[in-house]
């Protein structure tokens, strides 16, 4: 029988959560649901913690360590459900979180869900809840401001997916996530929920803190000229044009602090200042190009600036 939900749990040597991460899933209130565990190459203990599970927990080894986008992408192509999730292993859902989503898909018309987090630390300790916001421009246009899709509170109607042939860009090693999402919410009717649907992890081994920034920024920037070659010339004025606009620049900026953490300020700086749009934090950060600062100081700027 088909279940419900496939949720996707990605793992690279996640032994430290991963027991937290699935019991989160088998403590759901909702009970229809499979797991496919696709390990990219795991030499910690992590497969021999998900085998110690039942069989609603399908074990899929990659034969050899691909990145995140192909990996992803590989995952989804296996899971049998009508709607898609995804827990990576240092994350944690809320019981109730699938229980939410299936009452919102059979009462709404829509073909993404996602919600709101709260960001925990390494000792699960609470930093704040986030909510996501969406002003009267539209979702997309809001998304496009502030991106505010949290990965493990997603679920996606798998059907909507394999119809428009859409999945996680294989080329893609650190953000797929943002250009698949993105390009539903483009299209489709999406649901942002006010109510807190999971724990999301914060800590050093962590892959948005383990990741090259540069490669955020660039493919954040390719993302987002993707979705301009999408929208049809028309729609490409007004708010939706400043939307666009404002997404380049965060993008850029992104680019431009990683050159300041591999201190190439000049680089930085000219980024900073010849960007396609400057923003407010992009002249504060170009001052600080110019000022000679000891490096914790220094790391301290460009965490903020992320």
């Amino acid at each position: 029988m088909q279940p419900f939900f496939s949720i996707v749990v990605n793992c690279k040597n996640g032994e430290r959560y991963l027991r937290e991460a699935l019991d989160s899933i088998y403590a759901q209130s909702f009970k229809d649901w499979e797991i496919i565990f696709y390990d990219n190459g795991s030499t910690d203990s992590s497969l021999e913690i998900a085998k110690s599970y039942d069989l609603k927990l399908k074990i899929h080894q990659a034969k050899e360590p691909t990145n995140l986008g192909e990996a992803r992408a590989k995952a989804v192509d296996l899971c049998l459900g009508k709607y898609l999730c995804f827990l990576d292993v240092d994350d944690v859902f809320y019981p109730e979180k699938l229980q939410i989503q299936f009452d919102i898909f059979n009462k709404k018309n829509v073909v993404l869900i996602s919600g709101g987090i709260d960001i925990i630390d390494e000792h699960s300790r609470r930093i704040k809840t986030v909510i996501p916001k969406v002003s009267s421009d539209g979702v997309f246009i809001s998304l496009l401001r502030n991106y505010q899709i949290f990965m493990p509170t997603v679920a996606i109607d798998i059907e909507y997916m394999r119809g428009k042939q859409l999945n996680f860009d294989k080329r893609m090693s650190y953000c797929p996530d943002y250009k698949l999402f993105m390009t539903i919410a483009q299209d489709k009717n999406i649901c942002l929920l006010s109510s807190v649907l999971c724990k999301y992890r914060v800590h050093a081994n962590s892959l948005s803190t383990g990741t090259r920034y540069l490669t955020t920024g660039e493919e954040a920037m390719l993302s987002v000229k993707y979705f301009m070659t999408r929208s049809a010339a028309a729609d490409l004025t007004g708010q939706k044009m400043k939307a666009f606009k404002h997404a380049k620049a965060k993008a850029n900026l992104w680019i431009a602090l990683d050159a300041l953490e591999q201190g190439e300020r000049i680089r930085a700086l000219k980024l900073l200042l010849l960007g396609p749009t400057i923003i407010w934090k992009s002249l504060q950060l170009a001052i600080i190009c110019v000022i000679p600062l000891p490096w914790k100081l220094l790391e301290k700027i460009i965490h903020w600036g992320r």
